[in-house]
């Protein structure tokens, strides 16, 4: 009986550690709409970045918020690899905001950095996004989406099979 418990209880920590050690990879985009053209903002746990790659010199979890402003050219060169816009099936200019507007959110106990990306179209009609960030890294990964434009207000969860809104 004293070997059972023991065993079960190192099965326990086993399993109870791996559990806490992996976290949900989750992202929010929220787009709207300023001066006629779209307005995406992301909002991205700093530890999928980190997991990603994405972060000088970040190790592990911890994750310094000067490192996170030491990778701007890298986060803003790939947000606008893995974000694209379109408008009327016309690709949009994508301008990310520099760090000095970018912010740092905590969600559900993780810290988010939230950062905005104007698009600048030739169109208002028929605008549509394809996202495809961390899907290479984490293919759990989800983004929330909240589309808040005037007359179209809608939600959805993008992933790896479905990352294009609205859809065909």
């Amino acid at each position: 009986m004293n070997k059972l418990a023991l065993l079960l209880a190192a099965f326990i920590s086993v399993y109870a550690h791996n559990a806490e050690a992996h976290k949900f990879s989750t992202a929010y985009l929220d787009v709207s709409e300023r001066g006629g053209q779209p307005l995406i903002v992301w909002q991205v746990a700093l530890h999928d970045l980190a997991q990603a790659n994405l972060l000088n010199g970040a190790n592990g979890n911890a994750v310094s918020w000067q490192q996170v402003l030491d990778s701007e050219t890298t986060l803003i060169n790939y947000i606008t690899a893995h974000i694209t816009f379109t408008a009327d099936a016309t690709p949009c200019t994508l301008a990310p905001q520099s760090s000095d507007n970018w912010l740092l959110q905590q969600i559900q106990g993780d810290f988010y950095l939230q950062l905005a990306v104007q698009a600048d179209c030739a169109s208002t009609q028929n605008w549509q996004l394809k996202y495809k960030a961390l899907f290479d890294i984490e293919h759990s990964h989800k983004a929330l989406l909240f589309w808040h434009l005037a007359n179209d207000r809608r939600r959805a969860v993008l992933d790896a099979s479905s990352g294009l809104f609205p859809a065909d």
